[in-house]
């Protein structure tokens, strides 16, 4: 037997124990899982509101009342009476939170409703860790160099071990699906399959907004291709979803749903810098695993600082990008920045949210890809550490006053090192061939692509 052919199989072999080790674990969650009642707290939003599609039914249930506290709905279950609480009854769930995606993510959901509650979140559960393992071969093979076997078996067990795969797979969550609408559409974008990679960046972007932030890189790369073929798939994507859920639950999402999220909001498990910025300005964090959580209004001044910094964040980074790079060498690695920046200038980003974050912890990681002092890696050692445990939410939890401050700060500030560490994510000196997730002679094909 060939040795390569021998070593191959072995890494196949390996990916399989890691799979089938997540899957062994969901079966046995599926066998004690006596009803829905006792389902994770999320996964019962998405099963019911895949199941509402098509229905008439209001997706959305936002309440009314002061500005500063509306966000807070979103700790709360629907009213019982709501159209949203009575599918759930009927479901056999005693209650549901609020949906907040948009209305394609529940069309995505409605395969799921086809199978018991039970069932589905098993399948789910399986699926999601299938579709992190796709991801993540995606991310070796787009900055890998050489043989990527090695690095995505060590990238996997890594990744399965991440606590936001872990907490994304013990909620239900659907992070795994906009993390391979990332992974894919780089990786199709660096091979310059344009319009394939602006079908997954439309996808992600229907499913849940913040892809979008990835078409400011392909503007200043004058990737017209890419730009239209986005506009043409974001045209189709959202015919599709308003003639199967409605036009109304688009409207309500966009003139209720957003505004009432758009400033943020002080709680623990809200890692970006919109909820530091609150949490900062009124001197204390909503802890949500105490008996009754205290509700702090929000600080509207605090609000708009958020936003005013998250766009100075975006755009300062794409003026860096393009004045470092004039051309197209590191547009990968430019694109897992931005994934990464994203989590950071949304004003929700739940830790489980923090799934996408494996892209550029990927690229940093492998062998090759940017060289890091001693001092760096020690950076990045504990920047990897504070996103992928939950060893700053317990020392939340335990601590009070300006130290719970200082430790509900950790993830936000770990994500920008880690944004600090892979900017500008291709050394100047390398030469193009030599740039992870850019093969050679590209350069030119792209330039020539904007052309055609």
């Amino acid at each position: 037997m060939d040795v390569n052919y021998k070593a191959g199989f072995a890494y196949c072999v390996l990916v399989l124990l890691i799979f089938g080790a997540l899957v062994k674990e969901q079966a046995r969650n599926f066998r004690g899982q006596a009803n829905p009642s006792g389902m994770p707290i999320d996964f019962p939003v998405y099963y019911v509101a895949g199941t509402m599609v098509g229905t008439g039914a209001e997706l959305y249930e936002v309440p009314e009342g002061d500005s500063s506290l509306r966000p807070y709905f979103v700790l709360y279950n629907v009213e019982p009476s709501s159209d949203a609480g009575k599918w759930a009854q009927s479901l056999g769930f005693r209650a549901v939170s609020p949906f907040l995606y948009p209305p394609l993510a529940a069309l995505a959901m409605r395969p799921l409703t086809y199978f018991s509650p039970r069932l589905a979140v098993f399948l789910w559960r399986c699926f999601s860790g299938l579709l992190t393992l796709v991801s993540v071969y995606f991310i070796v093979a787009t900055f890998a160099r050489g043989n990527i076997w090695v690095s995505y078996v060590l990238a996997l067990a890594g990744a399965f071990a991440f606590f936001p795969f872990v907490e994304t797979v013990d909620l239900g969550q659907i992070n795994a699906l906009i993390l391979v609408c990332w992974a894919i559409g780089i990786y199709l974008a660096v091979h310059r399959k344009f319009s394939s990679s602006a079908f997954f960046f439309a996808l992600g972007t229907l499913l849940k907004l913040t892809p979008v932030l990835a078409v400011g890189v392909f503007v200043i790369r004058r990737q017209w291709k890419w730009v239209l073929s986005y506009l043409a798939w974001l045209l189709i994507l959202t015919g599709l979803s308003v003639s199967l859920v409605g036009w109304q639950a688009h409207v309500t999402y966009v003139r209720r749903v957003l505004p009432s999220l758009s400033s943020g909001v002080p709680i623990t498990e809200n890692k970006s810098l919109a909820g530091l910025i609150q949490s900062l300005a009124l001197g204390d964090v909503v802890v949500l695993n105490s008996e009754n959580p205290k509700v702090l209004p929000l600080n509207l001044a605090a609000g708009v600082v958020a936003k005013a910094l998250g766009a100075l964040l975006y755009g300062g980074m794409l003026l860096f990008f393009y004045r470092r790079h004039k051309d197209q060498a590191a547009l990968g690695a430019e694109l897992a920045a931005v994934a990464l920046l994203t989590l950071v200038i949304s004003p929700i980003a739940w830790r489980h949210h923090y799934l996408v974050a494996l892209i550029p912890l990927v690229y940093l990681w492998l062998p090759g890809t940017i060289p890091l002092k001693r001092w760096q890696l020690i950076a990045l050692s504990a920047a990897t550490l504070i996103i992928g445990t939950p060893f700053v939410d317990y020392a939340i939890v335990i601590l009070r006053g300006n130290w719970r401050l200082l430790a509900n700060s950790l993830q936000p500030l770990a994500t920008l090192v880690v944004l600090a560490l892979g900017i500008p994510w291709a050394p100047v000196s390398v030469q193009n061939d030599e740039v992870p997730g850019f093969r050679q002679g590209s350069s030119v094909a792209l330039e020539e692509s904007n052309v055609g």
